[in-house]
């Protein structure tokens, strides 16, 4: 058999697809659909779950991909060679390089095992081998042949599926502690909760928060010219309507990312969103916050904390208008003041029994645990890969005070090529460590230093959130591995640095540039979509967020470790369980294309290793020694049960 190209990219059937070579067509006459003479050639390929591609560990039914050949008896006498093979995101084949003839039509369909025992991602590519007869399509597969084409934000030549743990395996502790702030690690995305396939896809994933932007003073809950308290109070009177509260995860409530042209002063200078409130703009800014406020209170009581995300990556919109800090950081830090204020005032009301609801004329009653429950979180930078302007920039607000007016610092970590003029290969793992290290110590020492007479903190502690990270997979030649390898790491940096939790950005991809942790199978791609479209398929990173979560959920960081090795790049962190004794280490080598050798003092002599995807390997330690090979992919050292 003749050696082909195999593909190496890794994307799902969340759709039926098509690539066709064609002669002349023939239009029909008269109305309705239009014609052909039946000379194409098409080939398709879609998982038995067409609108997800991802399947549980070990479930069982007639897992499958269908491989269908249409338009052969076009060629009349004529027969064709089908190649298709399917890899795993190391590039290991799972199958053979495969072939099988066809030559009686219409079409032919070939269904292809799916085997769910092994976690992971996998990557189906099929295509004909024409023959002399059939016009030349893309090739793929050799310099004649047709292959599957792009669907959505997938690119043509292969279809994905991926294999993800079974949530019955996963642990239920989500780690919503009361005063502690969270004490425990988990795990946020940027989605809406939904089904795919009759899978729950933020519990086949591990979620435990995502965030929503229902709330939004900018555009759910101000008239044009004032806010919306008569909307406010219909939320409070029915709490059902607020249902992003209701579903499977804990909602963050982000706020208002952008402020209202009517509630802002307008020195022509703070361009669409930014600026300073308006002294009417701050009274209907107060409206609005303390009904937030109420919406949760009724919409959520049983919840430990409801979290606010204020602004949205101000430093967009602020910075540039003041970069000198005046009065732009004044400003910013206003509303924070505002929102910390009043968002507390009415906890505080509800724990002391004087809380007054719309459409009641009694007090809740009295409970003390009301006043630990909101989080106010800020400011929401949204640029790690600029270390110097990202450390400059928080220190700058907290310089006017805004240590003051949070409970936890929220940040959006992206450290994209993108943003960044250093091409992929030069991108510095230690040096992205180091400066989430820097916001954490800073946060934290603000925060501690608190008067608390003056400004009292609710928490031991502050809270640590990255709401928004994700990276381009479209960018230069970045691709959907080095897509999983870096997001893997930087979700394992944030995490080993103290923050509680971070959020993945985002469910699906919303254009060409392809943010999404799936593939976007939807023909008509809108910016609406990126939350919860109709039909998805995973990229690499699906498994390997699932696997993160399945093994550091409910864990907490021990801090950074020190890896010898040949090599300066071996990087990792430990993390503990409380609960369980357990230890787990996440080691890697962030060094581009290279691989070393490093021992770490596990203390037993035996230990389970599990690869990105999440597969379990147990080893043996002599001497309580683990010698372990690091790459670009992250790995997972357990010892303990």
């Amino acid at each position: 058999m003749q050696n082909r190209q195999k593909a190496i990219f890794v994307l799902f059937a969340a759709a039926l697809v098509f690539a066709s070579a064609c002669k002349s067509p023939v239009s029909s006459s008269g109305g309705g659909t239009s014609e052909t003479d039946n000379s194409m050639l098409t080939i398709t390929a879609a998982t038995s779950h067409p609108n997800s591609g991802v399947y549980l560990q070990n479930s069982a039914g007639d897992n499958h991909i269908a491989l269908t050949v249409g338009g052969i008896d076009s060629y009349s006498g004529s027969s064709f060679t089908v190649s298709y093979q399917i890899t795993d995101i190391f590039g290991t084949a799972v199958t053979d390089s495969l072939e099988f003839l066809v030559s009686d039509g219409p079409t032919q369909t070939k269904n292809i095992h799916i085997d769910t025992s092994k976690l992971g991602h996998f990557t189906f590519t099929a295509y004909i081998l024409n023959g002399a007869s059939v016009p030349q399509a893309a090739p793929y597969g050799g310099p004649s042949s047709i292959s599957l084409p792009k669907l959505g934000t997938r690119p043509m030549n292969f279809i994905t599926y991926a294999v993800l743990p079974d949530p019955s395996q996963r642990r239920q502790k989500a780690g919503f502690s009361s005063t502690d702030a969270d004490k425990y690690i988990y795990f946020g995305m940027a989605m809406n909760d939904g089904n795919f396939d009759g899978i729950n896809m933020a519990t086949a994933l591990g979620i435990d928060v995502a965030v929503t932007g229902q709330l939004q003073w900018n555009a759910a809950f101000n008239t044009g010219t004032a806010t919306d308290v008569d909307k406010i109070d219909q939320w409070i009177k029915n709490p059902s309507t607020a249902n992003m509260l209701q579903q499977t995860v804990y909602y963050l409530s982000e706020l208002t990312p952008y402020m209202p042209s009517w509630a802002r002063t307008d020195d022509g200078q703070a361009g669409a969103y930014g600026g300073q409130l308006s002294e009417y703009g701050e009274q209907e800014f107060i409206k609005y916050i303390e009904g937030m406020a109420e919406i949760n209170i009724v919409s959520a009581p049983n919840r430990p904390h409801h979290y606010y995300q204020v602004l949205w990556e101000p430093v967009d919109w602020w910075t540039g208008w003041a970069p000198s800090g005046t009065p732009g950081d004044i400003a910013l830090v206003r509303v924070y003041e505002l929102a910390y204020e009043h968002i507390h005032k009415i906890y505080d009301e509800a724990a002391a029994g004087t809380l007054i609801l719309p459409g009641s004329s009694t007090p809740l009653p009295a409970n003390p645990d009301w006043s630990t429950k909101p989080v106010v979180l800020g400011p929401t930078y949204s640029d790690a890969a600029n270390v110097t302007q990202c450390t400059a920039w928080h220190q700058r607000q907290f310089d006017q005070g805004l240590g003051k007016y949070i409970d936890g610092l929220s940040i959006h970590a992206y450290y994209d090529p993108g943003y960044n003029t250093a091409p992929t290969d030069t991108k510095n793992d230690l040096v992205y460590a180091n400066t989430i290290k820097t916001l954490v110590d800073m946060t934290t020492e603000n925060y501690d230093a608190r008067d608390p007479m003056q400004n009292p903190t609710y928490f031991n502690k502050p809270f640590f959130w990255g709401t928004e990270q994700g990276m381009r997979e479209a960018l230069r030649n970045n691709g959907p591995k080095v897509q999983a390898q870096l997001l893997t790491r930087e979700n394992l940096i944030m995490m080993g640095e103290g923050f509680d939790s971070n959020f993945g950005f985002c469910f699906a991809d919303s254009d060409a540039s392809r943010y999404g942790y799936f593939y976007n199978d939807t023909p008509m791609v809108s910016s609406n979509d990126l939350y919860l479209p109709a039909a998805v398929s995973p990229k690499m990173v699906v498994p390997a967020y699932a696997a993160a979560s399945l093994l550091l959920k409910g864990y907490t960081t021990a801090g950074r470790l020190s890896l010898s090795g040949a090599t300066a790049t071996n990087m990792g962190y430990k993390f503990t369980d409380t609960e369980s004794s357990s230890v787990i280490y996440a080691v890697w080598n962030y060094g581009k294309g290279v691989t070393d050798t490093v021992t770490i003092p596990v203390g037993a002599n035996q230990v389970t290793i599990y690869d990105i995807m999440g597969n379990p390997q147990t080893v043996d330690c002599p001497g309580g020694n683990l010698t372990i090979n690091t790459s670009e992919y992250a790995q997972y050292v357990k010892v303990g049960s």
